[in-house]
């Protein structure tokens, strides 16, 4: 047997050199591991499963591209990050607690995990039908017919430089950014909304609702005895782009063009799915839908093919897909009271446009 001269491996140089490069490879790796933002733990059993406790969880999955659909710090405008979207675990888990809240379903987020990159969600409640159903409604609403074709709009939008610049041309207090309706009802609503974009501050404060617009839509549904105005939150945007409230909407990109044809069809196939959750299976129609302000009852008009639909037109149209008859109202947007004018007003910055229609 041959002994190992000790003098010789503390001071061959190549046997220093290949000591050091282990302790480094080593290093590397241990930092690797730790760095990782997807668990290296295999994931859960998908579906519905009974607890100890008796309740339920349910166990479901959003598509890889998750970061690119929800606000994000990795794309997103500095403005909107400076106290939320920077993990996208926590995003994801917050809006989801926001919709379950805001439905009533008596349910929570127990856990996202992103599993290489895709996330991984555990949600609990006393009802497991109640729990799949919420689950596959998530899960639709992220889907490449339905949230991707709203961030495909953007896209395309952005493409477009000459001879007008598509996206955000005249920048306002913040920049334009990629929104979707995230945090609202979608399966105990009792109606759903459609506006025309929504505001910047809902962004900025990582809650949908959180703008004036919704503040005072909901004092006008508690003034004719709405007593869970939640439930009539649910919004579809025709333009799903946060921008300030003021002074962009005459900018932002044709409906029909980015938001509602072929290659971005969004607007109309996300109706279809809010106003027809699966807790509204057995009924004949869908959920009414009621349109708010002019960008929107311009586009809806397009949407059920009319010349036109003004403030308090009605119909019942089946949305292009759908297979029920959806109820319509058209009215004014919820903030023409403190931004319009009322009839015969002499203001010279009153028009037609902006002139309030009285409900009486």
């Amino acid at each position: 047997m041959y002994k190992i001269d000790s003098t010789f491996l503390s001071s061959n140089p190549l046997i220093k050199t290949f000591q050091t490069l282990l302790v480094f490879t080593l290093t590397l790796l241990l930092l690797s591991s730790c760095s990782k933002t997807t668990t290296d733990e295999s994931p859960p059993q998908l579906g519905l499963q009974q607890e100890a406790s008796g309740g339920w969880s349910y166990v479901y999955t959003l598509p890889t591209n998750s970061s690119t659909l929800y606000p994000d710090k990795s794309w997103l405008p500095s403005q909107y990050t400076t106290k939320n979207f920077q993990d996208l675990a926590t995003t994801i888990k917050n809006f989801t607690q926001q919709s379950m809240d805001r439905g009533g379903l008596g349910m929570k987020v127990k856990s996202v995990t992103l599993y290489d990159d895709k996330p991984l969600l555990v949600i609990s409640g006393s009802d497991g039908k109640l729990l799949n159903d919420f689950a596959v409604m998530h899960q639709t609403f992220m889907d490449a017919n339905h949230a991707v074709q709203g961030l495909d709009g953007v896209n395309n939008c952005k493409k477009v430089v000459t001879p007008t610049k598509c996206w955000d041309p005249y920048p306002g207090d913040y920049p334009w950014a990629f929104y979707l309706p995230f945090g609202m009802a979608m399966l105990n609503q009792k109606a759903v909304n459609y506006l025309n974009f929504p505001p910047s501050d809902s962004l900025v404060d990582a809650d949908y609702l959180a703008n004036f617009t919704m503040r005072r839509w909901n004092q006008v549904l508690a003034g004719v005895g709405i007593t869970d105005p939640a439930l009539y939150n649910t919004i579809v945007d025709a333009r799903p782009i946060a921008a300030p409230g003021s002074g962009q909407a005459d900018y932002l990109p044709d409906v029909t063009t980015y938001f509602n044809a072929t290659g971005n069809y969004y607007d109309t196939p996300m109706l279809t799915l809010l106003t027809d959750p699966p807790t509204n299976t057995n009924a004949n129609n869908t959920l009414p839908v009621i349109i708010l302000g002019t960008p929107a009852r311009e586009a809806w008009a397009k949407i059920v093919n009319k010349s036109s639909v003004g403030i308090l037109d009605v119909g019942t149209n089946t949305l292009p897909g759908a297979t029920k008859t959806t109820k319509w109202v058209a009215s004014n947007h919820p903030d023409v009271t403190p931004y319009q004018c009322c009839p015969n007003d002499p203001n010279p910055n009153c028009t037609s446009k902006n002139t309030v229609i009285l409900m009486i």
